[in-house]
């Protein structure tokens, strides 16, 4: 089961396609192979052991079942998100759900083919939101080209039984420990009691911790009551000493600190920008488990036009 779910506006059965403006996405995984293009901007990706910076006009490829975890500085990232169920080519490519890609950087294949698919993937966008006769078709032929050549020039290797079962039962370790948190991140919450109740020693699970979310307990908890406290904010109605309190910070100066250390600023100053930046047609996503701002299928639409019209322009 993903921790992180994008149902969004799907039109075809196995892909889901969005732009976004990203600034902070919590470890988490979905059965999907995830590509995120970055168009403006860029982005630190943690994907298991490997970390890598997405500068704008670079792709990144997510594997199938793999944690991850996104963070953006200053304004965020804005990217296309490609999303791909394995089911697409397992009829053809039966071992392709237990496919694990060992090289992240889709924009290091061959330049010729690296291009084609930049040129490919807005139009296939404004197909998959406009819906023309035979969309469907079009767009899951044209992620079954992409994932062709994935599969053709990228590094890989299958998964065995004994590799995706240790996989299996670390994610959903990893999901109970993100549920853990989320059920107590108000009150004095301890790793010691997660421990507790995995039947593990607190040096193991302190040690699973920094091995799947690369960050201490202390400092994931840490981000869980910022962002809860971004949530209260973005509405103008709360005052800062009922926010710091009822998102678990002990006491003032943490929670201040809290707020500078992940973005400079008091969170008085903070909640001032948050609330001008944040309008009521804004599809704007802001939990305890992400900061971002999804885009609807008219602005979407308006956007990949505008890429394929651009792509056009320069090839005149």
């Amino acid at each position: 089961m993903s921790t992180h779910d994008l149902n969004l506006h799907q039109t075809v059965d196995g892909v889901r396609l969005y732009f976004n403006t990203l600034e902070y996405r919590t470890p988490h995984f979905h059965r999907d192979i995830e590509i995120m293009w970055a168009l403006a901007g860029s982005m630190e990706v943690q994907a298991g052991s490997q970390s890598c910076v997405v500068h704008a006009g670079e792709m990144f490829l997510i594997n199938s079942e793999q944690p991850h975890e996104i963070k953006t500085q200053g304004g965020g990232c804005t990217l296309m998100g490609i999303q791909l169920s394995p089911d697409l080519i397992a009829e053809d490519v039966p071992e392709f759900p237990h496919v694990h890609f060992d090289e992240y950087r889709i924009h290091k294949l061959p330049e010729p083919v690296y291009r084609k698919i930049e040129q490919t993937m807005p139009e296939v966008m404004v197909q998959y939101l406009t819906k023309p006769r035979f969309y469907e078709l079009y767009c899951k032929n044209q992620m079954r080209l992409l994932l062709y050549a994935l599969l053709k020039y990228l590094p890989y290797r299958v998964l065995t039984e004994e590799q995706s079962q240790t996989q299996k039962n670390q994610n959903d370790r990893l999901q109970r420990l993100i549920q853990f948190v989320k059920e107590n991140y108000k009150s004095n919450i301890r790793l010691s009691d997660f421990a507790e109740r995995e039947g593990r020693s607190l040096s193991h699970i302190s040690h699973f911790v920094q091995e799947m979310m690369h960050q201490s307990f202390r400092e994931y908890v840490d981000l869980v009551r910022y962002n809860a406290a971004c949530k209260m904010m973005m509405t103008g109605r709360y005052k800062m000493l009922d926010i710091c309190m009822e998102c678990g910070f002990s006491d003032y100066r943490y929670f201040s600190k809290s707020f500078v250390k992940h973005t400079g600023l008091t969170p008085e100053n903070y909640g001032r920008q948050l609330v001008e930046r944040v309008g009521d047609e804004t599809a704007y996503k802001h939990n305890i488990h992400s900061r971002e701002r999804f885009y609807t299928p008219e602005e979407s639409i308006d956007i990949a036009k505008k890429m394929v019209a651009a792509r056009e322009a320069q090839e005149m």
